[in-house]
């Protein structure tokens, strides 16, 4: 009699677990991004937090290119110079702009990947994403290789 309760309580602990995460709305693409776009614009009037912040929409394979950036960029420094983060290479990389985009549409979606058209100071750039641990993250890892997509100024391709 024991057992079965103790099985029909954990039976019901995990249906009420997995009911309770259904339940979380998830993020869209378009929103990710206006989110990941708003902390750059803050890191550019001197929040000291929103490269942090903006980091957190950042896929790991764009977190790992950064950080490699970042090594290189500190290796070629003088021995005394201050050390750059590699959350400051978004700065570096020249993805900051004092605009926010005018148009944000998803141009191609899987189930793990969607791409943006995002219309910024009347440019047009393709915007991959890619879903990781069930959240959309900006993933600047992949050079864009078709005319109307802009230079990934991670790769410098």
């Amino acid at each position: 009699m024991r057992v079965r309760l103790i099985l029909y309580v954990t039976a019901i602990t995990l249906l009420m677990g997995t009911v309770a995460s259904c339940g979380k709305k998830q993020v869209p693409p378009e929103e990710v991004y206006r989110q990941f776009h708003t902390s750059l614009l803050r890191a550019g009037r001197g929040d000291p937090a929103a490269f942090q912040t903006a980091s957190r929409h950042l896929s790991q394979k764009t977190i790992e290119a950064l950080t490699e950036r970042a090594e290189t960029v500190n290796a070629s420094l003088p021995p005394n110079a201050p050390k750059v983060d590699p959350r400051q290479m978004l700065s570096i990389s020249g993805l900051e702009t004092d605009a926010m985009p005018s148009d944000i549409e998803v141009e191609l979606k899987t189930h793990d990947e969607v791409e943006l058209k995002v219309t910024l100071d009347g440019h047009v750039h393709t915007v991959r994403m890619v879903r990781e641990k069930q959240q959309w993250k900006i993933d600047l890892s992949i050079a864009s290789t078709t005319s109307n997509r802009t230079n990934n100024p991670l790769t410098n391709r």
